[in-house]
């Protein structure tokens, strides 16, 4: 068994959006970014770029943060692909771009609900089980000898 040290950071995110009308600094929010990640990546064996779950913010996607941090970061970053997010034709574009960008890695997550009222929750598979099985089929037929993360709980 081996244990790897996982620092989870989080993509650019913007309070300013299409409802508020205010501006959005693309730049300062990517340094910003990339700062933060180099701040922890000496820490860690990998960098998990996760989505934080708050509807009203606008963010830059898991999958092109990870490729951001690929460019600026010795550490290998790796997207959060949440299935609660995402169709099943999304999910496999989402897994495809990813390796497409050259990512090698990819973590999997089922996702907590979205309260009521808020976005609507996808779930277009039966199981976390079910999204890992078509992003592995996808990563073999890319020819991608890349890891595929789950959470697992341990209790």
């Amino acid at each position: 068994m081996r244990f790897e040290r996982l620092v989870e950071v989080f993509p650019p995110m913007y309070a300013a959006g299409h409802r508020t009308g205010g501006t959005i600094d693309l730049g300062a929010g990517r340094a910003e970014f990339i700062a933060a990640a180099k701040a922890v990546s000496p820490f860690a064996d990998r960098l998990l770029v996760a989505d934080l779950k708050d509807p009203s913010l606008s963010k830059v996607s898991t999958v092109t943060s990870a490729a951001i941090l690929r460019d600026e970061v010795p550490t290998e970053a790796v997207p959060v692909i949440v299935a609660r997010d995402s169709n099943r034709a999304a999910f496999r574009s989402l897994v495809v771009t990813a390796l497409s960008l050259g990512l090698r890695s990819l973590m999997l997550a089922w996702g907590d609900r979205y309260p009521p009222g808020g976005p609507a929750n996808v779930y277009d598979y039966d199981s976390l089980a079910g999204a890992i099985r078509e992003a592995r089929t996808l990563m073999s037929n890319a020819g991608s000898a890349g890891d595929l993360l789950a959470p697992v709980d341990l209790r």
